[in-house]
């Protein structure tokens, strides 16, 4: 157990090389990742598994739920609602914990009460991204900190963008 912990605690305290972590919500989202890695790290390592080779497991399996996610997404979201969660979550680095939030964030981004999103024009939008799945949540997430990340702004990038992820849109 000793040596698992001490490669443990390497990869635990890894920095993140040429990633700029300006302001005090991607340093939040990068402690909450670094707690979830570590104990993903802590769980899996074994006499045969090496850290490393763990986390390359695990960002295996990610993308393997990713792409299954994506496909599920597809035909879900208009250009438009799109949009709309682009505004939303621009510069947005998605925490674990944020996922169950979304709907409320985005009725937040609209400036509608949550308990009234019912009457809004973004009703139908706002119950989708509320009804979703973990899995298809993370997926959306996923997708729109690529979008920012790459500076995709035209409709047309975005819509290509979104296509050679296996997204789909109405």
């Amino acid at each position: 157990m000793g040596a698992v912990s001490n490669s443990g605690k390497h990869l635990m305290g890894a920095k993140f090389k040429g990633i700029n972590m300006n302001t005090s919500f991607e340093n939040q989202a990068l402690r909450e990742s670094l707690s979830l890695k570590s104990k993903y790290v802590v769980d899996h390592v074994t006499t045969s598994l090496t850290p490393e080779h763990a986390m390359e497991i695990g960002c295996a399996r990610y993308q393997f739920a990713l792409e299954a996610a994506r496909e599920r997404l597809s035909w879900l979201f208009s250009v438009g609602e799109l949009l709309v969660l682009i505004d939303c979550y621009r510069g947005y680095i998605f925490t674990p914990v944020r996922f169950s939030t979304m709907a409320s964030d985005l009725c937040d981004h609209l400036d509608i009460d949550f308990s009234d999103y019912k009457l809004s024009m973004h009703k139908a939008l706002i119950e989708k991204v509320h009804e979703l799945e973990l899995l298809l949540k993370i997926a959306l997430a996923d997708a729109l900190e690529q979008l920012w990340r790459t500076g995709k702004k035209s409709q047309y990038e975005i819509v290509q963008f979104l296509r050679t992820l296996g997204i789909r849109l109405f």
